[in-house]
Parts: C-alpha cells; structure tokens; sequence
C-alpha cells in the first residue's frame, strides 16, 4: 500500500498540470482560429511599428473608434483617404484653414451655390480678372477722356439790324452756346405787317429747316395769351398769324441747333 501511495501526484503537481492544460489550450485556440480579437489584447500594446502596411483598411475599424487625437500629427496625407469618404458632417467647423489646402485643389465645381459671401473671401488676394483687364477704361480711356467739358458761359448779343424794342421789356438778343444751340431772349414789339420780322438772325445762328415755337404775347388791346412764332432757315423770326402793332412778344424760351 505504502507503494501505491507514493505513485499518487501531489496537490501540487496536480494544479501545475491544470494550469498547463488550460495556457496551451488558449494558445491552440488562437492558432487554429487564425484570429484574435481585442479583448485578447492588452490596452496600448500594439502601435503602429507592430503593424504590416496595407494590412488594416477602412473596414477592419469600427465606425466612431479613431478620433483626430488617435492620428499622429502628418501621417494622414489625401493619398491615404478613398475619394468621397470624408464629407463635409465629418469635418469640424474651423478645422480646415487656406494653409491647408495645397493651390488648384479646389474648383468651382466643388463649392456648394451661395455658401460662400464676401466675408468669406480674401480680398487683397484676388487678381484681377483677364476679361476685365479693360473695365475700368473705354478703349484704354479713362472716364475723364470721356466727361463733357463745362460749356464757358456767353454774353448774350444785340442784333446788328435794327429791332423794334418793346418798352419796359428787355431788348430782344440771342446766344449760341458752346454746343451749337442759339438761345433768344429779351422782348420784341410788333410791326402790325405780316411781311415785316421781329428779328433776323445772323447767318452763324440759323436753323437748317423751319422751327416753331409757342410763346407769350402780351397784346396792346386784350388779354395775355400764347401765339405762335417761326424761326426760317433765312434768319428771320415771324409771327404765324395776325397781330396788332405794339403787341409785346416774348422771344424767351426759343431754343434750337444752328445749322440743323
């Protein structure tokens, strides 16, 4: 019996023996599943020295498991990122600047309409546009090559021929301003003739065709009124219609182009 006893294991070499059993069947677990999960992995055990290129792709990570603070400062470059899979909602405001946008990356096709207004736009880095390069000139003009110049004032001037002044009134007068356009002024009196003219123009202050022009007569006998008065290719000015001698008429108002 003493025998016997002695061929038993002790408690000792009994457990030794279970733990054994149990560290080589996880062991041969993992070697026949070909797999090992996290839970399998110690925190902060694996980094990126431990793993092969090429080896994880976008779908061995679980979506919301890598945050900006998990990626090291330039190691994410565009070659590494799948085209479409960052989309704006990925992207925290403010988070992109211009400095981090290499130059003629970004076209006009990318931009959503009207998110962009002039805040948004750095002024003093536009150039200018080349189908604008003459906007702000005419023909290689500035706007002050095209303004026209403040016409000198002229003196109004007498008729050389006599004319029948008007008492109490202004003598009758004309100008021609810078312009080409002859202005009357001042008071005739009329002859009571049809054939006779209130005034005749000079040959430099002529109309190219017949010109009418209502104006104001201020008869000897009745009321005021408006009548008519003709301006002839010939110089003379006449009134359209009968009239007493001494009517008062007024020539103010009687404007038209010299020569046309």
């Amino acid at each position: 019996m003493k025998r016997i006893a002695e061929l038993r294991p002790t408690p000792a070499t009994a457990i030794a023996c279970l733990a054994l059993f149990v560290s080589l069947g996880g062991v041969s677990y993992g070697v026949a599943t070909g797999t090992i999960d996290s839970r399998e992995i110690q925190d902060e055990t694996v980094q990126t020295q431990d793993i092969r290129d090429e080896t994880v792709q976008g779908q061995d990570i679980r979506d919301e498991t890598v945050q900006h603070f998990d990626v090291a400062k330039d190691s994410l470059r565009s070659g590494n990122l799948r085209n479409d899979s960052i989309r704006t909602q990925d992207l925290r405001n403010n988070e992109i600047r211009g400095l981090d946008i290499r130059n003629s990356t970004i076209r006009g096709i990318e931009v959503a309409l009207d998110s962009l207004d002039g805040s948004d736009i750095f002024e003093p880095g536009l150039a200018q546009v080349p189908s604008a390069a003459n906007a702000d000139t005419l023909d290689g003009l500035n706007s002050t090559e095209f303004m026209r110049a403040t016409p000198a004032p002229t003196a109004p001037q007498s008729f050389k021929q006599t004319a029948r002044v008007a008492s109490g009134g202004p003598p009758p007068q004309f100008e021609v301003d810078p312009m080409g356009y002859v202005h009357l002024l001042g008071t005739s009196r009329a002859s009571g003739k049809a054939a006779a003219p209130l005034v005749v123009l000079p040959r430099r202050a002529r109309p190219a065709s017949v010109r009418r022009f209502a104006v104001y007569s201020d008869p000897a006998r009745g009321r005021p009124a408006a009548t008519l008065v003709k301006v002839e290719p010939d110089g003379d000015v006449r009134l359209v219609g009968r009239s007493a001698a001494g009517d008062k008429i007024s020539l103010d108002g009687i404007v038209f182009h010299a020569g046309g």
